[in-house]
């Protein structure tokens, strides 16, 4: 029920629209007192929100005595809805196009929220025509759709991964490396990031708070794209040295005692009971 008023908010209901929406779905005829009742909500909220759907032609009324509500099929509802939102961005992509729009390349774009960091994840790895580099210890599943697409069209895939990821069907070139992966921090999934390039040209760089909401930014930016290139490669580099030598590397004589390396290792060491606030 949640998840389906999170998406009918996406064209234009309000939260209390969607449930009364959703409620007379359920059960076919309601006047607003009864609805009030079910939901536990103001009647004077659910008769504005009833008013609302009505105008949007999402209820019909029923002729009687006592004012009766009808939820139109939702099948035609959602139907209508998609054209007419479909048939506006059609128009808005030929309108806007006429326009000259500033690529500004040097531009930060900032963003918040698992589920647009979900989105920017995929709209960045759909716009990739040569090659993809990655580094993250995120579910990766939910990218599996757009990473199969990318693999048949010939795009390279490049995945530096501390979080075990079946590429099976997939054509990625996968490194995973176990130590950082059986660290307290990452195996119980507190401590999560992600970093992506694609075509040497765009960077993605994101990671989550201990609330699991993600912070994160991606630009065009040449300094930052090659930093985050170069991180990614050198984590490569030296997990291929490791195995090629049969050691760690990272040992105590190879530590410069920085505050980067204490924070670092205090992140992925810390348990659940040690508290904390960002993973960041």
């Amino acid at each position: 029920m949640e998840e389906m008023i999170r998406e009918l908010v996406k064209f234009q209901f309000t939260a209390m629209e969607a449930s009364v929406y959703l409620m007379l779905v359920k059960r076919h005829e309601m006047n607003g007192s009864q609805i009030a009742k079910i939901l536990n909500v103001p009647r004077t909220s659910v008769y504005s929100a009833l008013d609302s759907l009505y105008q949007k032609g999402a209820v019909h009324t029923l002729p009687g005595d006592t004012k009766l509500y009808m939820a139109q099929n939702p099948i035609k509802l959602l139907k209508r809805l998609k054209e007419e939102y479909s048939a506006s961005a059609d128009t808005l992509i030929e309108e806007i196009s006429k326009f000259e729009v500033f690529q500004g390349s040097e531009e930060y774009w900032n963003f918040s929220g698992y589920d647009n960091f979900v989105r920017r994840v995929k709209e960045l790895l759909m716009q990739a025509k040569k090659e993809i580099y990655m580094n993250t210890n995120c579910d990766m599943e939910e990218f599996r759709k757009e990473l199969a697409t990318l693999g048949k069209k010939g795009v390279r895939i490049i995945l530096f991964t501390f979080q075990k990821f079946d590429t099976g069907g997939l054509n990625i070139e996968a490194y995973y490396n176990p130590k950082i992966a059986e660290k307290p921090g990452v195996r119980d999934k507190r401590f999560k990031r992600m970093m992506i390039v694609a075509d040497f040209q765009h960077v993605l760089i994101a990671s989550a708070k201990s609330s699991g909401d993600f912070l994160g930014t991606f630009t065009d930016n040449r300094l930052l794209v090659d930093i985050v290139s170069e991180h990614i490669h050198h984590d490569i580099y030296l997990l291929k040295l490791e195995k090629i030598l049969g050691r760690d590397f990272f040992t105590e004589e190879m530590k410069i005692h920085t505050l980067q390396e204490n924070e670092f290792s205090n992140r992925v060491n810390r348990t659940d009971t040690d508290g904390g606030d960002e993973l960041r």
